[in-house]
């Protein structure tokens, strides 16, 4: 596609550097490449596929052709979409643990509160050391910061693998049938093994270690903005209270905040600098990285990007803050320093495994989900349609 080469201008040339944190993201995600899905063979399994289904049949324009051709290639594609939305579950579980310490890491409120135990432990300390008010405001503004954050992080994980798997899927598909929908073998780059691994692992190195924290940069600032209200200790030096429709009244402001500016730009700032076109040095790798910029600024991405937020966010509320902080009731009421202390819980949400919603009901036993997010969010018709669309996309 022409439409991506005025996207980019090109300058001098350097190398991206990455921290610990990201290095751990690589290797996580590298294990599992290399261990379980490699793609210089994973479009030949396709064959054994068939030949166990006893249908030893491959594709060849000479031999088949019409009706019964179009039909086997539909299979084939559909067959390598299914492929894809289970590859993207299970490479997001491998990053699940490192996007936590990166999180909890850019969030560390561990100062402030080995400040409160001190102040605890010597009511004679000097009045150096910040007031309760500040200090449980910090612990209060990290702490929504880090449940909020993981929130649009893990969404974000989803989405660009959701994009990346796919739209690497689709080059190769038409690399090996390059008659498909009247492709030729000279309208789509040649990607192969090292092309795949430079444009994943170089998005989220990036991400883990500039997109994160750009990404709860903005978060925590909506959340002070927002939550400001929100008064752990009151001025009257009383404890303050939060209950189930306060809580979500916080959530609504804040949601309503961050849908300003957590556009497909900004997905493409969380994972690529804006000049990954003078940095990278692989001219096939700017090119996919060009067509995902392009995918990200699409209306299907658009769409998949505000219902897997929504459906995020109701898992959140259902499985998390309303289930573990409020008991399902509405009406119970609790300190909200006993609430904020307690978002730890909410959080583990994020990194407990979930059964399949069908097998659950039928006791099947099946494929199981990083977590509950990722089992709703599979099922929505706007992220399989973002997955084809990235697979047919060149």
């Amino acid at each position: 596609m022409s439409h991506h080469q005025s996207r980019r201008t090109r300058k001098s040339k350097q190398s991206w550097s990455f921290t610990g944190l990201a290095t751990k993201a690589v290797l996580a995600y590298g294990t599992y490449k290399l261990a379980s899905w490699a793609w210089s063979s994973y479009f030949q399994n396709d064959e054994t596929d068939q030949k166990d289904e006893g249908q030893q049949c491959k594709w060849n324009g000479s031999k088949r052709s019409g009706q019964n051709a179009y039909i086997e290639m539909e299979r084939r594609q559909k067959l390598q979409l299914q492929k894809c939305s289970h590859e993207i579950v299970i490479t997001l579980s491998s990053f699940l643990p490192t996007l936590q310490s990166s999180i909890e890491s850019f969030t560390n409120f561990s100062l402030a509160t080995n400040e409160l135990k001190l102040r605890r432990d010597d009511s004679n300390r000097t009045l150096t050391i910040r007031s309760k008010e500040d200090l449980w405001n910090e612990i209060k503004i990290k702490s929504m910061t880090r449940m909020i954050g993981t929130l649009y992080a893990h969404s974000v994980l989803y989405l660009v693998l959701t994009v990346q798997v796919h739209l690497l899927a689709g080059h190769v598909f038409r690399q090996r049938y390059p008659s498909w929908n009247g492709d030729s073998v000279k309208s789509t780059s040649r990607i192969n093994v090292e092309t795949q691994k430079v444009l994943l692992t170089q998005s989220f190195e990036y991400f883990f270690e500039t997109g994160v924290l750009k990404l709860l940069t903005s978060v925590e600032r909506v959340i002070e903005q927002e939550l400001k209200d929100w008064n752990v200790i009151c001025e009257d030096n009383s404890l303050g209270r939060i209950d189930s429709e306060l809580f979500q009244n916080g959530m609504d402001r804040v949601c309503k905040a961050l849908e300003i500016f957590m556009d497909g730009k900004f997905f493409q700032e969380c994972i690529c600098p804006a000049n990954y076109d003078q940095v990278l040095q692989d001219e096939i790798v700017i090119g996919m990285l060009d067509e995902v910029m392009d995918i990200l600024e699409s209306p299907s991405f658009d769409i998949a990007k505000n219902e897997c937020l929504d459906v995020s966010f109701r898992v959140l509320k259902e499985e998390g803050w309303q289930k573990i902080l409020f008991d399902s009731s509405s009406s119970t009421t609790m300190f909200l320093a006993n609430a904020v202390t307690r978002l730890k819980n909410v959080l583990m949400t994020f990194y407990s495994g979930e059964m399949d919603p069908i097998a659950k009901e039928w006791a099947i036993d099946t494929t199981i989900f990083p977590n509950p997010y990722v089992a709703s969010i599979q099922s929505l018709q706007s992220i399989k349609d973002l997955g084809k669309d990235c697979f047919t996309f060149h």
